[in-house]
């Protein structure tokens, strides 16, 4: 005779959640994921420490932010937020933070996936490359990364790739426009602990147009 079954309690089941059981495009748990990505990535996520100097900026008078357009006379950074489900926005003019607002449980002290906002370093990186001699904008991907010189990217300039108009991009056989992510990028490739798991899939990129010719945000 088997012994009877032990009910679970609350304990068991808060210690059965997994986050990686949490839909990544959900919006609801998206304000979740994004603040936890050491814990949802911990094969691909690394601290950085900063540097000896870290600029502190100090607050100003509040900015006004005219966001009403045609379609959207009333439109406002509230509305905008809400809207758009955005967990924060900080504005620094000269200096000065101008608009500083949280949502959905985010601080100050809290640490973001900042996803494309990374372009923003990375061409920063590319134009102090291009002052110190180190490159040129205009070479090609292939000249650097040795292991796309064989693709689609060889000839793409790091110009137009820093312009997103590098004329390749992830050909998919779902009715999903260019610029719309796969959702394997979130659930499949990131928590991937082989470092050459985004090499290998850009390799499968094709390409659709020469240089400067067509904008594709995602790529």
């Amino acid at each position: 005779m088997s012994p009877p079954e032990t009910p679970l309690t609350i304990a068991d089941k808060i210690g059965s959640f997994q986050l990686s059981s949490l839909d990544p495009a959900g919006a609801a748990f998206t304000p979740l994921l994004y603040r936890l990505r050491e814990e949802t990535f911990p094969g691909r996520t690394t601290q950085i420490r900063h540097g000896s100097y870290l600029r502190r900026f100090t607050k100003g008078s509040p900015l006004d932010i005219g966001l009403a357009t045609s379609e959207k006379p009333h439109a406002t950074l509230e509305s905008v937020m809400r809207e758009f489900g955005w967990t924060g926005c900080v504005v620094v003019r000269n200096g000065v933070i101008r608009v500083e607002e949280y949502r959905h449980g985010n601080s100050p002290a809290s640490r973001n996936d900042i996803q494309s906002v990374t372009k923003s370093f990375m061409t920063t990186i590319l134009g102090i490359a291009q002052q110190q001699g180190k490159l040129s904008v205009n070479d090609s991907v292939g000249r650097h990364v040795e292991e796309l010189k064989d693709t689609a990217w060889k000839d793409v300039p790091l110009l137009a790739l820093a312009n997103m108009s590098a004329g390749v991009v992830e050909i998919s056989e779902e009715a999903r426009p260019p610029d719309v992510p796969n959702p394997m990028y979130a659930t499949d490739l990131y928590p991937q602990r082989d470092t050459n798991a985004v090499l290998n899939w850009l390799r499968t990129f094709k390409k659709v147009a020469e240089p400067w010719e067509e904008f594709h945000y995602y790529n």
